[in-house]
């Protein structure tokens, strides 16, 4: 019986002693969420205290509203023109300079201005990055597509 007991409790630490190992969660980087996904702008927040305003219907037009984005390797930030455009011939397709600095800091350079913004969060749907302009938050939201 003693042996019964033993043997079974042996094949007990042996059987659990060979669980495969979990792989480690690998939690990707801002930079890694964002580059090379399609992005449309989907609303534009002014933050002022607690109050999230939108003015996106206001200082958009809606051939700005359809345009995709995408933060692409190496370090070109692609504007693709949707089926709207703003001017006839407007380039279907305008490139600017990107850069991540600590993975939650975005540079944006577009002839002699440059632009800061910070990841305020992504996910596998959404990206939001905020500005401050004139003392006032500034969140931008986009929305993968």
């Amino acid at each position: 019986m003693k042996r019964v007991l033993f043997f079974a409790a042996a094949l007990a630490v042996v059987l659990t002693a060979c669980k495969e190992e979990e792989p480690p969660v690998v939690t990707p980087t801002n930079e890694e969420q964002i580059i090379n996904n399609n992005w449309q702008l989907t609303d534009h927040l002014q933050i002022i205290g607690t109050l999230n305003n939108s003015i996106y219907d206001i200082v958009y037009d809606d051939c700005e509203k359809d345009n995709l984005y995408t933060f692409a390797n190496p370090n070109l930030f692609v504007r693709e023109e949707a089926a709207l455009k703003c001017f006839v011939n407007a380039p279907q397709r305008d490139t600017i300079y990107w850069k991540m600095q600590n993975d939650n800091n975005l540079i944006v350079v577009e002839d002699q201005d440059t632009m800061a913004l910070s990841v305020s969060s992504v996910n596998s749907t959404s990206l939001r990055l905020r500005f401050v302009e004139n003392s006032i938050t500034n969140e931008l939201v986009y929305t993968k597509r």
